[in-house]
């Protein structure tokens, strides 16, 4: 409630601008823009981690829509209006970074000990 009452019109926007850079109409054309510069520099698997993690994206989506559970209402700035809670998306983030963690730890630490104490 404290943080609700700090709110400026420029933050605001901000964020919403923000928000806004994960829309779909946004996300999937830098994504395939993305894709195809490294498929260009023949960095396939890089391709293979970027698809992983729209299935990942996918598979949140649908599952916030089996759910069908409203955000709360605390938060501080308007959600949309489709805007679901659960699974969050900062939890399917997580678990794509962690992904790409396990794989570069895998690839770049060598001792096998070592790699598994990470």
């Amino acid at each position: 409630m404290r943080l609700q009452a700090l709110r400026s019109g420029f933050l605001d926007d901000m964020a919403i601008w923000f928000a806004n850079l994960g829309l779909l109409w946004v996300f999937i054309p830098a994504a395939v823009a993305l894709m195809a510069c490294l498929a260009l520099a023949r960095r396939y698997a890089d391709v293979v981690m970027i698809i992983s993690g729209l299935v990942v994206i996918g598979i949140g989506h649908g599952l916030k829509t089996l759910v069908d559970r409203p955000p709360s209402d605390y938060y501080l700035v308007e959600t949309l209006p489709s805007g679901l809670s659960f699974p969050s998306g900062h939890s399917l983030l997580a678990v794509m970074m962690s992904g790409v963690l396990i794989y570069l730890v895998d690839l770049w630490v060598r001792p096998l000990l070592l790699r598994r104490a990470i």
